[in-house]
């Protein structure tokens, strides 16, 4: 029954070739006429030759390998390079080399049962997973060592099988070729896999993870931060009231003082031990932190010892204890972080006006030393002067811009008038712009992010989007042309039809898609795949997808996801007419040129064909299971 099924659907697809060629070896059409035809029949070449493979062979000879053998001769024929980068991201690729433990090309099986292909890959073993390589450099499947289930040896073949419902969904792998292979694997993936086991339930990493749930919970930090603001205000009574030595108020501060310390050098321990060793090093807040604290602790340790007078400055670090409250805050944090990335660019403004401001002071020097040698004797009592005068004091008593008959010296009146000008109206007023500049810059990333967020809370109530936003979310991210999209489709096709059939389950996509590069995992449902699949002329008999329809699948999706983020983006303007306009009208073109691509059979979408429009193909007749379909679902 499945045989008369395939041949069915076989037999379709050879007519609807058979039909694309025989148009094809007509004679050109002569210039200016039926050129939009011709046009529209043009097809990307990489999906005529996966069908001309899959479905010009006679039924009783299919080889359901002949379609990935084309597809590798193709990238053959084509450099590596010419493939998109971005591609990559979202296909697993292998393990970089220095994390490989052991490697070697093996026969192999995976895929399901009822498809399983032996074929020659290379195996790798890493520390954390069992790698089977695919081509050109892309993992044909993966193994988590911490989901092996067991490791066995069957005749010539080593047998790794996984746990149910986790990352591989229960499957099992074949490896080996001959019973020596098999034994000698076995042995290497079962102690790697004790490894990794050993290296899971080690007590202290599930101590640092405890520390770490209990340190970064809210309560945890809002307790801390009591503590800062608390001994700061302590900090300010003691500079208050100054108590002398040796009184009451001054050992109950001290006291306090020890406290305070003692409770930051236990918050610092935890912290340090809950993310030791990079995820404490690369936050600057814990650096500024262990500073602070060990001079604190100095300090205490001097003045209650021998009180040496050169220690005695560690006191101030005191008072930097309140800006501890930035790495424990969010909103704190972000503003600071924004001041931070200021001061760089803030700092070339300064030299800026440093170089203007001593070269006034050379100038100053220069004219001015015989007449006022108080003021303008040498360059470090000119800079003095200068300064005074940039911050508009003593011009009256101290500036001799009158001579001793009391006239005005326009000479250094007008020095004066024309450096406070520079140095106030403008090269001061270039650092602030500097300043702010690079704030408000800082500041419109977080906004970014808020608008982002508040676009995701937008499109919360769109629930049936069939599961797949986050891989679309990302090709339209890393693809910037129709080809590149085409390719990373194609690429995740191959990746996930595991058994080379040559065509995707609803078992196959939800398995491939948990293991592409993805913000969020994929987890396809029994309702995502109906939603998907509601146009029933993309699958065939067996409840399956193939290559074209799959492009057309991704290509609807697509659209989709565009206008449901068009939707949001337009919630997120409703203040502003103009923009509400524009993406209004942007929506309603796709709305129609949707609604245009459903109303039509055996369309290609437009970023698989690169021609302009999407239009029929001659010789693509209307699915004939298409009723047969909608019975089988309802």
């Amino acid at each position: 029954m499945m045989k008369k099924q395939r041949g069915a659907r076989v037999s379709f697809d050879q007519a609807t070739v058979k039909g694309s060629n025989d148009s094809a070896s007509k004679p050109a059409a002569k210039p200016g006429r039926n050129s939009s035809l011709s046009k529209s029949m043009s097809i990307d070449r990489t999906l005529q030759m996966h069908r001309n493979l899959i479905y010009s062979v006679d039924e009783d000879n299919i080889d359901q390998t002949m379609w990935m053998a084309m597809f590798n001769r193709r990238e053959e024929e084509e450099p590596p390079a010419d493939w998109a980068v971005e591609t990559r991201t979202i296909v697993p690729v292998m393990p970089p080399r220095a994390e490989w433990l052991t490697q070697a090309t093996l026969p192999t099986r995976l895929g399901p049962p009822d498809s399983r292909v032996e074929r020659e890959r290379q195996v790798v073993l890493t520390g954390e997973s069992l790698c089977f390589d695919g081509k050109p450099g892309t993992l044909a499947d993966t193994v988590p060592l911490l989901e092996i289930t067991a490791v066995e040896v069957e005749g010539r073949w080593c047998v790794v099988r996984t746990q149910e419902g986790g990352y591989n969904s229960g499957g099992t792998y074949w490896m080996g070729g001959d019973a020596e292979k098999a034994h000698v694997w076995r042995e290497k993936v079962d102690d790697q896999w004790g490894a990794a086991k050993a290296k899971r339930d080690d007590p202290w990493r599930l101590s640092k993870l405890w520390c770490q749930g209990v340190y970064n919970s809210r309560a945890t930090q809002n307790f801390i931060a009591v503590l800062i603001v608390a001994s700061f205000v302590t900090v300010i009574m003691e500079e208050q009231w100054q108590p002398e030595a040796g009184t009451e108020t001054e050992r109950l501060l001290r006291q306090l003082d020890w406290v305070f310390t003692c409770v930051f050098m236990l918050d610092l321990t935890v912290n340090c031990y809950a993310h030791f060793f990079k995820l404490f090093v690369s936050e600057v807040w814990n650096l500024f932190d262990v500073v602070l604290v060990f001079l604190s602790l100095i300090h205490l340790v001097n003045i209650s010892t021998s009180n040496q007078e050169w220690l005695l400055p560690l006191r101030y670090a005191r008072a930097f204890r309140i800006f501890r409250l930035a790495g424990k805050f969010e909103q704190l944090r972000k503003l600071v972080g924004a001041i931070g990335k200021s001061v760089v660019p803030m700092s070339n403004g300064f030299l800026i006006a440093l170089i203007v401001g001593s070269t006034f002071c050379v100038l100053g020097t220069q004219g001015f030393k015989e007449d006022d040698p108080a003021n303008f004797g040498t360059f470090a009592r000119t800079f003095y002067t200068l300064w005074i005068a940039m911050s508009f004091q003593e011009w009256q008593t101290n500036l001799r811009y009158l001579d001793e008959n009391e006239k005005v010296d326009f000479r250094v009146l007008a020095f004066l008038i024309i450096f406070v000008i520079v140095m106030i109206w403008i090269a001061l007023q270039v650092v602030l712009a500097i300043l702010l500049y690079n704030f408000l810059s800082s500041q419109e990333k977080e906004k970014a992010l808020t608008a982002k967020t508040l676009l995701t809370k937008n499109l919360a109530p769109h629930k049936s989007t069939g599961g797949l936003d986050p891989l679309l979310h990302q090709l339209l991210r890393v693809c910037q042309e129709a080809r590149d999209v085409s390719k990373c489709v194609t690429r995740i096709f191959l990746f996930c039809d595991a058994g080379e059939r040559g065509t995707l389950g609803f078992h196959d996509l939800k398995v491939g898609l948990r293991k592409l590069h993805t913000q969020k995992p994929i987890e396809l449902t029994d309702y995502d795949w109906a939603l998907l699949t509601h146009d029933v002329s993309l699958l065939d008999e067996d409840e399956r997808v193939g290559m074209t329809d799959f492009h057309r699948l991704v290509g609807v999706e697509l659209m989709k996801h565009v206008q449901r983020h068009l939707f949001g983006v337009q919630g997120m303007n409703e203040h502003n007419v103009e923009s509400q306009w524009q993406i209004a009208s942007i929506r309603s073109l796709l709305s129609i040129q949707r609604a245009h691509d459903q109303s039509d059979q055996g369309v290609l979408p437009q970023f698989v064909d690169q021609t302009p429009a999407q239009t029929p193909l001659q010789g693509v007749a209307p699915n004939v299971h298409y009723r047969e379909a909608r019975l089988r679902r309802g």
